[in-house]
């Protein structure tokens, strides 16, 4: 990562290797018209070629260095990781509690969750579900699911 952006010199650099690019980019209509079609016509990556050209000839580039969580959710593994770690204890790896990051979403209208003699430990369970007579252990159910009698899930 090229950390002059951030106007980072060598030694705080060393000290802050996970710097990286989150994929999230405020550019105008016309810039990036600019970019794509006349200058950088052949390029296929937006980080590693067309900001770098940018910045190469002589276009201004600002970054933003972002404290706050943040995972790279690009492989599935990675995905599943991320929406595990809601469920870790004793603290999460993000809250969807803190006062100071707030989670702005679609309202959707959906009724509350429904369990029936459900075990449900360590998880969160998404808006309108219906979980019957299971057990779901360190998982993430998503919203509308219908879980039934019997099903034992697990670390999903």
């Amino acid at each position: 990562v090229d950390t002059t952006i951030l106007g980072l010199d060598d030694e705080r650099a060393k000290e802050m290797p996970y710097i990286a690019s989150m994929g999230i980019y405020v550019i105008s209509k016309d810039v990036m018209l600019n970019l794509l079609r006349d200058k950088f016509p052949g390029a296929n990556d937006f980080g590693s070629e067309v900001i770098p050209g940018a910045t190469s000839i002589g276009m201004g580039v600002q970054a933003y260095l972002y404290d706050g969580y943040w995972e790279d959710i690009g492989t599935i593994e990675a995905f599943y990781n991320a929406n595990l770690g809601i469920t870790k204890k004793p603290i999460p790896d993000f809250s969807f509690y803190d006062r100071s990051a707030p989670i702005y979403t679609q309202p959707r209208y959906l009724p509350p969750s429904k369990m029936l003699d459900a075990d449900v430990t360590d998880s969160v369970i998404g808006e309108g579900c219906v979980i019957k007579n299971c057990k779901i252990h360190h998982s993430v159910v998503g919203l509308r699911s219908c879980i039934s009698e019997g099903a034992i899930i697990e670390d999903t």
